[in-house]
This record gives structure tokens, sequence and C-alpha cells, in this order.
């Protein structure tokens, strides 16, 4: 009779207890959520690295891989709207949106598509970041540029090192297009666009004294190659995974005159493959690099990119799918 007794007195105590074990829990985790939600709204870069390092040191992944992962981070956090600034402040208006083209390799279809949607979005300024054609032959060259012309969009554009093949140089894109570097200020922002097309010739002195100039208070820098990926073997001074040694440290000297800048971020094309990676040494600093709009030899379906500028300095970069 004992033993039921106190069976029963454990049964009811149970019982008594389980709706407020449920409750603490679900309080529990109702305010987990919360400070998950507060904390990830004012999560800066340094916090995403310094939070994903160590973690990420024992795997045995390097530091640049901390970069990916903040990158990828930041790019989805953008995707959903999570604010990713150093505080948490106002969301502010944009006061300037262009669009950012690469790789179209005269495939002038999707040119003209991307053209197209630039003007859906009422954007009116294209940055082109090279390889407009395959082989750099002058028609090819002409043709991109009378699409570009006829579209009535205010457009800047840079060679890629496909641009450069059948003269074996600049002199058929300068040709048609003129200069193969700008520095253009639209609403207060500055965009400095440097050529470092050239697979295995560095940067000329004087091309590198004006953007030893140009960088100091420049805001984007659009470049021909990416200075640095993780995981691409395809980037200033590396070619298919060969290192280039003077091209490769005059890509190293040009990314410490941006890191000692305020350029926010580093845009390239030549990849066929958009991404967002995040400085190693500088984590305010991104390295962007943009799809590509041919259909041919891609990576990822043809795409473009829009960037953005919000009142209060910040940016967000998306992918505009052909």
């Amino acid at each position: 009779m004992k033993k039921r007794n106190k069976s029963a007195k454990f049964s009811i105590l149970g019982k008594l207890l389980r709706p407020i074990i449920s409750v603490i829990v679900l309080t529990a985790l109702v305010l987990g959520i919360a400070l998950f939600v507060k904390e990830i709204s004012t999560l800066s870069y340094k916090k995403v690295i310094s939070i994903s390092s160590p973690l990420l040191a024992k795997m045995g992944l390097s530091s640049d891989k901390a970069g990916e992962v903040a990158g990828e981070f930041i790019k989805r956090a953008s995707d959903t709207d999570i604010n990713i600034n150093s505080n948490p402040i106002k969301k502010s208006e944009p006061i300037l949106t262009v669009a950012i083209f690469a790789d179209s390799h005269s495939d002038n279809l999707n040119l003209l598509k991307a053209i197209s949607k630039t003007k859906d979005l009422s954007i009116d300024t294209v940055f082109h970041l090279g390889d407009l054609t395959d082989l750099g032959v002058i028609d090819k060259l002409e043709e991109t540029k009378k699409i570009l012309d006829e579209s009535g969009l205010k457009y800047y554009a840079i060679p890629g090192d496909h641009d450069l093949w059948q003269s074996v140089g600049l002199d058929n894109f300068k040709q048609v297009f003129g200069d193969n570097f700008h520095s253009i200020t639209i609403q207060g922002v500055k965009f400095v666009m440097l050529d470092n097309s050239a697979n295995y010739t560095v940067v000329d002195s004087k091309l590198m004294t004006w953007f030893k100039e140009e960088v100091r208070d420049a805001d984007f820098v659009l470049l021909s190659q990416p200075l640095h990926h993780p995981t691409f073997n395809r980037v200033m001074g590396v070619v298919d995974g060969e290192d280039i040694t003077k091209v490769k440290e005059q890509a190293l000297e040009i990314a410490n005159l941006i890191r000692q800048s305020k350029v926010k971020a580093i845009i390239a094309g030549d990849q066929h493959a958009s991404s967002t990676n995040i400085d190693a040494q500088k984590p305010t600093l991104s390295h962007i690099v943009v799809g590509a709009i041919t259909s041919e030899l891609n990576l990822q379906s043809p795409r473009f990119s829009v960037l953005r500028v919000y009142s209060d300095g910040s940016y967000k970069i998306e992918d505009i799918l052909l």
C-alpha cells in the first residue's frame, strides 16, 4: 500500500510540474531566439570572422576560408535584409543604383537582355568590367560599342584579357572605346576603374601613379581581374594555378593601396561566377566578383549585378539573372 501511495504521489507531482517545465522551456526558447535575433542584427564583419576563424582553424582551414564563410553569411544576410552594419541603424534610402556588367563575350543577345533589365530597374549607369568580346577583333568591339551607344545608358568600360588577344595589347580596345581607365563620381560616390586585364604583364607605371592618387578617396574599385579569391586559381598574378611572379607582386601592391584607403569593395569580373569574400587583413573590405553575361562557358546562369549605395554609407550588391 505504501509503495502505491508513493507512486501515486510522484505521478500527481509529475502532472503538476509538467506544464510548469513546459512554460520554462518555451520561455527559454523564446528568449534565446530574441537574443539571437538581437545579436545577429548587429553583427559586423569582424564579429563574423572572429566567430568563424577559431572554428575553421580547428578544422584545419585557413583565414581565407573564414573570409569566404563570412562573405557567404553576409550575402545571405543581405538577401534577407538582416542588418550587418557595426551599429544598428534605421534603414536608409538608396542614393545611387548602378549596374555592373562583365564577360559578355560578344553574346549580343544576352547583352541586350541585360540592358533591357537595367532599364526596367530604372538604372541609367553601367560599368562593364571587360571581356566584351572573345578575341578583341575590331569589328566585334565595334558591334558591342554600337549596342551600348544605342542603349541610351551612360556606360564606362575597361578591357578584359580576351579584348587584348587580336592586337596582343590595348590598341584595338583603345581605338574603339578610348581610355582603359576611369574615375567617376556619382552622387558623391567615387568609382575607380583600373585595367589589370593583361595576364602576364604588369600595369604600367603611369597608370599605377594615376591609381595611387585616385584610390585615396575612392569608395569602390572596379577591376578586370580579381585580386583575391579563396578557391579560384585564376586571379591577378595567377593563371590557371601558375604564378606570374611580377604580376602577383603588383596585385599585392594594389591590394595594399586599397586597404589603406576608404574603399568598401573591390569588384571584378573574369571568373564567370559571382561571389563575395571578406578581405583577410581588412574585415571592412569585400572582394566581389560579378557573374558573366554570356551563355557560353559559364559556371552559372547568365547574370549581371546591381549595386545600391545608401545614405548611411552602406551598400548592397545582388545578382540579376537573365
